[in-house]
């Protein structure tokens, strides 16, 4: 067995259908012969009748009579001068006619198996359904055996291909963004080497993103000191117009660096919440309240609906969303929906706009991406926003997703559990 392991998939797939290639086709053969054996003109029935038929003597013997019998049922010898035998046709007219002929030569007709000899006929009445029955019964074994190789065949085949089960599995978490995600070491064949450049491809990917983690935290955490400093020497220029253009960059940077340490420290740990009791329904409805736009159109349920949250958070995420909506939904109205399905609370924040296309929305929620590079940040923003509600979205436990039709508009799904 450990020497099969140590060939290629290729060869081991090459054995498995060659062996049951060859299985089928000695059943296959087994099961014809004997089948094609039970037709009349074929050897070994002929061979049976001229065996029972050199035993029957050609004048009445009781005691071969009675061997006879017990061997094939009721028979009847007819020769030129007598007729006798175990069998005794109630319409001796109906008899198959008896024409005597060469040895060896023998018909079926219905029940009744005539053998036709030089000197005599030999009638067997009961000899054909035993053919018959024994044809069918080396037919039955014959598919069966069949059914049985494939099956095995079947069972080691998805044996070679489970460890593709497994690899594929594998895949779908790494893919789902659990790159810490590892795949167990199969055989040391095609499949196995391949689970090893999965398992090396998902250390480098989780190395890199966790060295862009520490480098937008690190350089976070350096850019506050000079920001702190900064400020200070703006204070201190006397041109009050230079002075406030200079007072807003700063604190557009220092905003950015805050979004970015705060980003990062929920994707570190989800330890950074302050989670509280909280009703969703009424802390969307103080969201819209402040907004006071008269696009947006909120349906929520008629009960509460109590979470575990972080307040500050949660409200930055929403606002995010419908101030998103409202940017791009030129002007229609943003619908805002909240339901509970399967243990999950269902928000989504939809817009009329021109949407967006499939390219574009898999690379939005990427730190700094923009869809519009010509952009700034007075138009385009810093690239942040999906970025930093996902990353609140899932220190809670949850998900964000977007769908987008191009000419249709886009939705955005926050996706939160209850409270175990």
């Amino acid at each position: 067995m450990k020497s099969l392991k140590r060939l290629s998939l290729f060869t081991r797939l090459i054995i498995v259908f060659l062996a049951t290639a060859i299985g089928l086709l000695l059943v296959a053969i087994n099961t014809f012969k004997h089948v094609a054996d039970e037709r009349p003109d074929n050897v070994l029935p002929r061979q049976l009748l001229l065996g029972i038929a050199s035993q029957i003597p050609n004048d009445r013997d009781e005691q071969a009579m009675a061997r006879i019998q017990s061997m094939v049922g009721n028979f009847l010898v007819i020769t030129e001068t007598s007729r006798w035998g175990t069998w005794h046709p109630e319409n001796p007219g109906a008899l198959p006619s008896c024409i005597p002929s060469h040895a060896g030569h023998y018909t079926i007709k219905g029940k009744t198996v005539v053998m036709h000899e030089a000197q005599r006929c030999i009638i067997f009445s009961d000899l054909a359904p035993s053919l018959s029955t024994q044809g069918q019964r080396f037919l039955i074994v014959g598919i069966a055996a069949s059914l049985a190789i494939l099956a095995l065949s079947y069972v080691i085949i998805y044996r070679l291909f489970s460890p593709i089960y497994a690899l594929n599995d594998g895949v779908k978490k790494i893919a789902a963004g659990d790159i810490s995600a590892r795949l167990a070491a199969g055989n040391r064949d095609e499949l196995g080497e391949l689970v090893d450049n999965v398992n090396i491809m998902a250390g480098k990917i989780q190395h890199m993103l966790e060295a862009k983690n520490d480098l937008l935290l690190a350089v976070s955490h350096e850019l506050r000191s000079p920001l702190t400093q900064a400020r200070v020497l703006a204070e201190m220029v006397k041109d009050t117009a230079i002075k406030s253009r200079l007072c807003q960059s700063l604190a557009w940077l220092s905003s950015l660096v805050t979004t970015l340490l705060d980003a990062e420290r929920l994707t570190l740990s989800n330890d950074a919440l302050q989670r509280e009791d909280t009703d969703l329904i009424t802390l969307l409805k103080q969201i819209v309240a402040e907004v006071d736009q008269p696009q947006l159109q909120l349906t929520t349920p008629t009960s509460t609906v109590q979470l575990q949250l972080d307040p500050m958070r949660i409200t930055l995420l929403l606002k995010n969303l419908i101030d998103n909506a409202l940017t791009y939904g030129e002007g229609h109205r943003v619908h805002i929906t909240l339901n509970q399905h399967a243990g999950q609370v269902l928000l989504g924040v939809s817009d009329q706009g021109p949407g967006i296309d499939a390219d574009t929305l898999a690379r939005l929620g990427t730190p700094f991406y923009r869809p519009d590079a010509s952009r700034t940040r007075h138009t385009g923003g810093s690239g942040l926003g999906i970025y930093v509600a996902r990353a609140i979205a899932e220190a809670h436990g949850g998900s964000l997703t977007l769908d987008s039709v191009v000419g249709q508009g886009t939705t955005a799904t926050l996706r939160l559990p209850f409270a175990e």
